[in-house]
């Protein structure tokens, strides 16, 4: 479960409704992996967070969307890579357990 957001957020903030809403959506389809993508203006990096007493694993993904417009369908590819690599670990990690 996936949503992308281009908006103002307090950094590391989990009080934040964006993280709120995307656990509900996975609570509702029965989905343990959820993600959250922000512009890298917004998060300088991806992060893991972490949900207590959860089985539903939370990722947050950064975008530059600051390069130039060239060179946005190769950054846009990366970061499907770096989703796609995030759900194969995390399938590898529940199969093991």
């Amino acid at each position: 479960m996936l949503d992308t957001k281009y908006k103002k957020t307090s950094e590391g903030s989990l009080k934040n409704p964006d993280f709120y809403q995307v656990l509900s959506y996975c609570e509702a389809e029965s989905s343990n992996l959820g993600g959250l993508i922000y512009p890298r203006s917004e998060y300088a990096s991806d992060d893991e967070i972490r949900i207590r007493n959860s089985p539903i694993r939370m990722h947050r993904f950064a975008i530059n969307l600051a390069v130039p417009s060239a060179d946005l369908i190769a950054e846009a590819e990366r970061l499907v890579m770096r989703v796609a690599d995030w759900v194969r670990r995390e399938e590898r990690l529940a199969e093991s357990a």
